[in-house]
């Protein structure tokens, strides 16, 4: 069963990147096993995923999200 899902439309912004051609092939074969709209699906969602499951930068982000939050209060 595939991890990342079709997705439902939202207000995109664009972003452009480089990657090696053996990532983008792959990537290619996973959105079809996925039944992916292509690679900006798999860039969301993947993005997403790591951004949801990575401790650290959540320990991070609620630590900045802290800090602004008492200059905020003053």
């Amino acid at each position: 069963m595939a991890i990342l899902k079709p997705i439902q439309k939202t207000e995109m912004k664009s972003i452009s990147a480089k990657i090696p051609g053996y990532l983008k092939t792959d990537i290619g074969e996973y959105c079809k096993y996925a039944n992916l709209n292509g690679l900006q699906d798999f860039i969301i969602q993947a993005s997403a995923y790591i951004l949801a499951k990575d401790k650290e930068f959540l320990k991070y982000k609620q630590a900045k999200s802290k800090a602004v939050d008492k200059t905020e209060s003053y």
